[in-house]
């Protein structure tokens, strides 16, 4: 089921040689979210498995 956070998005992730979650993450919704996308940000890791591994 689709939160409707925003109808487009692209999610970068930077990481770092042995670091095992990224040390950056960047949200754009291209102007379509109900929410900010700093908030995004924050929430992103909370609910998706980040580390490399998980990724993968």
């Amino acid at each position: 089921m689709a939160a409707k956070l925003a109808r487009r998005c692209e999610v970068q992730l930077s990481y770092a040689i042995e670091i095992l979650y990224p040390i950056s993450i960047k949200v754009d919704t291209f102007g379509t979210g109900t929410v900010s996308e700093a908030e995004l940000s924050r929430i992103i890791p909370l609910i998706f498995d980040l580390t490399t591994k998980g990724v993968i």
